[in-house]
């Protein structure tokens, strides 16, 4: 990347100080990770951002710019398992990985931790599809992700059946549109 291309990303003028393009770096950076750390996990979405991310790092080094980074980089598949250890497992792991990426302001590391939540959702939904069964009457979008943790307590309560299913049901239809449509926005 030249430096004419590093402001048209930055939009901002070459006679830009460096206060300006520190400033922005940062200010762009915080923005995807901000994205990344509040947003479901569409694969689609999150690899377009990820793109973004990239073109910081090549921006910061460019420019010489000095950025935070944890240095820590996990990616752990999802085991098989039941629905009930399926979900612990995806919990955790997206966990923690939202949890690095919250301590980083390196456009590389959330790039890469970005690209790990994004392994780790699709390694679910493969595993959600293949244990569950049914779909929901009506359409599901995409930022209408399933919640873990819900339908974690209602597994492990005597919970009405006919809601856990329902729940499955959506997820499942979510999980089906976007396999259907994966360039959907």
């Amino acid at each position: 990347m030249d430096k004419h291309l590093a402001f048209a990303v930055l939009k901002l003028s070459p006679n830009a100080t460096f206060e300006d393009i520190e400033e922005t770096v940062e200010a762009q950076i915080f923005e995807l990770r901000t994205y990344f750390l509040r947003q479901p996990i569409v694969a689609a979405l999150y690899v377009r951002r990820t793109e973004k991310c990239a073109q910081l790092f090549d921006i910061a080094q460019l420019f010489d710019l000095t950025l935070s980074d944890n240095g820590t980089h996990i990616h752990i598949p999802l085991a098989e398992g039941t629905l009930e250890e399926i979900l612990k497992n995806y919990e955790a792991i997206t966990t923690q990985l939202r949890s690095q990426m919250a301590r980083t302001m390196h456009p590389e590391s959330i790039r890469l931790l970005a690209l790990n939540l994004v392994s780790v959702q699709q390694d679910f939904e493969k595993h959600f599809l293949a244990i569950t069964t049914g779909e929901a009457a009506t359409p599901v979008l995409a930022a209408d992700q399933l919640q873990t943790g819900r339908l974690l307590r209602l597994l492990t309560t005597d919970a009405n059946q006919s809601e856990v299913l329902e729940i499955i049901a959506r997820e499942r239809s979510r999980i089906l549109a976007l396999t259907r449509h994966p360039q959907q926005k």
